[in-house]
């Protein structure tokens, strides 16, 4: 009985330690960035996930897919046609969306519109009927990575800060 008790106090101990114990990981994901954390500008630079696209009879068809974006893919990422190849540039209180189509060619102003970041959303547009959502999901001083996802895809982005 008390080798009972003893193992009973132990397993306790043992629960308590790790109960108390955290991980930097779970920090980071609390969701808490801040706008100057976003301020710059952002190229992308890897794409990863699915999208769905029509086949030759109509059907809807899940494509997966998981790329670098660079010079030597940029034409295999055209293909895929999903997306345009972007950079992204937030002040603090404005996004701005640009696409190039021809890696080093010029980039193009899509468009420059207000934004709000709210835990880890980025609200785009926000006040209007074309309102966007895309959740960050880390941040660094050189590097972005967006979850941006609706019913027709759901992609990781990752970005490279070129200022």
């Amino acid at each position: 009985m008390r080798n009972f008790k003893f193992m009973s106090f132990m397993l306790a101990m043992i629960a308590c330690t790790f109960s108390f114990v955290s991980c930097s990981k779970d920090d980071e994901e609390s969701g808490n960035f801040s706008t100057s954390q976003l301020v710059g500008t952002w190229e992308m630079s890897h794409v990863s996930g699915w999208y769905l696209e029509e086949d030759d009879n109509d059907n809807l068809v899940k494509v997966s897919v998981d790329m670098d974006v660079n010079e030597n893919t940029l034409q295999e990422f055209y293909r895929k046609d999903f997306a345009d190849y972007v950079r992204y540039q937030f002040t603090e209180s404005t996004f701005t969306h640009y696409t190039m189509w021809n890696y080093g060619g010029s980039w193009e102003v899509g468009r420059t519109v207000p934004y709000t970041l709210n835990g880890s959303t980025i609200i785009i547009n926000p006040k209007n009927k074309e309102e966007e959502q895309v959740k960050v999901l880390s941040i660094s001083t050189n590097q972005l990575v967006l979850k941006i996802a609706d019913e027709d895809m759901d992609m990781n982005v990752t970005f490279n800060k070129v200022n």
